[in-house]
This record gives structure tokens, C-alpha cells and sequence, in this order.
């Protein structure tokens, strides 16, 4: 007798954002923070579409700050701590969606996204996908690319596509958790350092650029793609720009480098 019991998938939602300035002599503390926990974080639109689709979503919490110097240590840890402990007593969860920035430094750590993915990867292992929302302006480091399985950032600057993103981070969790897809995100870092300013995605030369994502997104075996500008005002190890295309898995990996390697290339030859 077959069983018509449905399976619901249980995503676990989270994160930190903060673009730090290293040059700001202030620390961002705990208060400068604004924080969302459990039935707060599912009024975010991105979230309402998951629920809507029938998902169980697990809200853990999310902090989120203006544009302010390195965050402080203690503040960094108590936000962490909160969330890695949502995460141990969440039980079985399907997948994890992590609402991050990529330019978040912190007082004696450095780089606080690939701190936070790392501590999560441990408590959860490799086999729950762990996606990720990013900002166009994020300095991304090779940790937080190998702790993660899906990482998808903004396409515009100024940014009008915050919930559109976290929507897709969100999507393509999901896709990955109902097919078995086992995702593989590959970074390229051109050697290009600007501040905001020189990247606007409506004009020329960053228009045609961004456009390339799009066609990018469509080849076969690729999940996702993104081009991140940087964020120039971070004296960090990983600041500058970044291509990242994930793969649908580990088959399509070297499509997603060379794809990865085509926009760099064509990044770099624009400075």
C-alpha cells in the first residue's frame, strides 16, 4: 500500500549583513544593529514567497546595520552564537538560506561572512546546501565560496533587486533540495579594485556586462551566475571583484570556470 503522506522541505533562514569601512576608526556595535528573530524574519517578502509555496521555514535571526566601520568583536559573536545555536536545536532541516553582504570585516576575525559559513558548515556537514544572498559590493573570499554550495549577489547598482535576489537564493535552494543536485560554485577574481561609483549597472561599461549574466544563467548545466564589483573602502586580503558561477554539479564544473574565466577576462579588459 503506497503512502500519500507528502514530504515538506524545512529551510532554515538566517544571517548577518554589514559592509564594513576598515578606514572608519568607530566600531559597529550590537546596538547599531537591527535585528530580526522567528516570526519577524517571515515577514520578509522573500520569505512570504517560500511560505507560500507550502515550505517550512525555521527562522533563526538576521542583523543587519548601515554602512559603518568594522564590526566588533563581541557584537560579531553574539549575533553568530545566536544563530549557529538556532541552527543546532532547529533539528532536521532540508537546507539552509543565509541572507549575507560579503564586505562584513570584524574586529580581530577579518572576514565575518567566510567566519560565520564555516562555523555552520561544522555543526551541519557537507551534506545539507547551504545558499547564500549577497551584495553586488561584497569582497569575496575563497572560504566563504568552499563552505557554501549556492551564492547569488545583486545585479543592479544602485541596488533595486535586494528581494528579487534573496528570492532566488531561496529558489535555487529548493530546486537543488527537490532534485538531489549537489551544486558547485567556482570563483574567478580579477585583479580590479573600484569604489562604487565607477560601476552604475544601467550605463556603460557595467550595462552590457551584467547583461552577460543572463545568457550565462541559460547554458546548460549552469545554476546561477554573478559579478560582483567590490567594495573599495576595506583594507582586506579578498577586496576587489569577483565571478562566480555555480555549477549544477560536479560534471559542469569546468563549463562554470571557463564561463567564469570569459566575464573576468571581459571585466578586466573594461578597467
Amino acid at each position: 500500500m503506497k503512502s500519500n503522506a507528502v514530504t515538506v522541505l524545512r529551510i532554515l533562514i538566517g544571517g548577518m549583513s554589514h559592509e564594513s569601512n576598515t578606514f572608519n576608526r568607530s566600531h559597529t556595535e550590537l546596538d547599531d544593529f537591527k535585528i530580526s528573530r522567528g516570526k519577524d524574519i517571515l515577514k520578509d517578502e522573500a520569505v512570504k514567497s517560500l511560505l507560500a509555496k507550502g515550505i517550512n521555514v525555521i527562522p533563526t535571526i538576521y542583523a543587519g546595520a548601515l554602512p559603518s566601520g568594522t564590526v566588533s568583536r563581541s557584537a560579531y559573536l553574539q549575533i553568530r552564537d545566536e544563530l549557529l545555536r538556532g541552527i543546532e536545536g532547529s533539528g532536521k532541516i532540508d537546507g539552509i538560506c543565509l541572507f549575507l553582504h560579503g564586505a562584513m570585516e570584524v574586529e580581530g576575525l577579518g572576514d565575518g561572512e567566510s567566519d560565520l559559513a564555516k562555523n555552520i558548515r561544522d555543526i551541519v556537514g557537507e551534506e545539507i546546501p547551504i545558499s547564500a544572498s549577497l551584495d553586488l559590493h561584497g569582497n569575496i573570499s575563497p572560504e566563504l565560496v568552499e563552505s557554501t554550495d549556492i551564492l547569488t549577489a545583486y545585479r543592479t547598482a544602485p541596488h533595486v533587486d535586494e528581494v528579487e535576489t534573496r528570492k532566488k537564493a531561496l529558489t535555487l535552494l529548493v530546486t537543488c533540495v527537490k532534485k538531489r543536485m549537489r551544486p558547485v560554485p567556482v570563483m574567478v577574481k580579477p585583479p580590479v579594485l573600484l569604489p562604487g561609483e565607477k560601476v552604475v549597472t544601467s550605463i556603460e561599461p557595467a550595462l552590457s556586462l551584467y547583461r552577460e549574466l543572463e545568457k550565462i544563467d541559460r547554458l546548460p548545466g549552469i545554476l546561477g551566475s554573478s559579478l560582483l564589483v567590490g567594495m573599495a573602502w576595506a583594507d582586506c586580503p579578498n577586496a576587489g571583484a569577483s565571478v562566480i558561477v555555480v555549477a549544477e554539479d560536479e560534471d559542469h564544473k569546468i563549463e562554470a570556470y571557463n564561463q567564469a574565466c570569459k566575464l573576468a577576462k571581459a571585466y578586466w579588459e573594461r578597467r
